[in-house]
């Protein structure tokens, strides 16, 4: 379950969160998404088969607003909603927010692979030391603009000498 930009929750199905977030932000996930970047994950659920996957989906998709601000905000809740709905999932495991640190860094154009490698090896090594993360569970997104986008004091940062 992601958060969009304008505080809506969507949900989907993949088998792999990190990819598909990914995706999402860069506009080449679903079309909801595209409009309403950019999207964090606050809660993800790990089920069984692909199948459970998608009922698992489409129960969340029929749930209102404030069933999914409820799940976001306490994922491990899900369990008793499904039972209770008479849906035989089985939800192997399931993970949330304070479990997923996600990166956002915006920076001008023009670092080299190499430097955005060592920066997000080093901003990973800090997550990891501050919040308690296992590094495979931080996500960083590096958001790259031209100087013409951008500007100080009433001045194009591609203007100034």
């Amino acid at each position: 379950m992601a958060r969009c930009r304008d505080e809506s929750l969507y949900s989907g199905s993949t088998t792999d969160v990190a990819r598909r977030m990914k995706e999402h932000n860069t506009g080449a996930g679903a079309k909801y998404t595209a409009s309403r970047l950019p999207v964090h994950l606050v809660a993800a659920w790990e089920v069984s088969s692909w199948s459970e996957a998608l009922r698992l989906e489409a129960f969340l998709k029929k749930r209102v607003h404030q069933v999914k601000e409820q799940l976001a905000a306490c994922p491990g809740k899900l369990a008793p909603l499904v039972a209770q709905a008479g849906l035989e999932l089985l939800i192997l495991k399931c993970w949330e927010d304070k479990e997923m640190p996600i990166v956002q860094i915006e920076m001008f154009e023009g670092r080299t692979l190499e430097q955005k490698q060592k920066m997000v090896e080093k901003v990973t090594e800090a997550i990891v030391e501050t919040v308690g993360a296992k590094p495979e569970q931080v996500s960083i997104i590096i958001r790259e603009m031209a100087r013409e986008n951008y500007s100080r004091g009433g001045q194009l940062e591609s203007e100034k000498k």
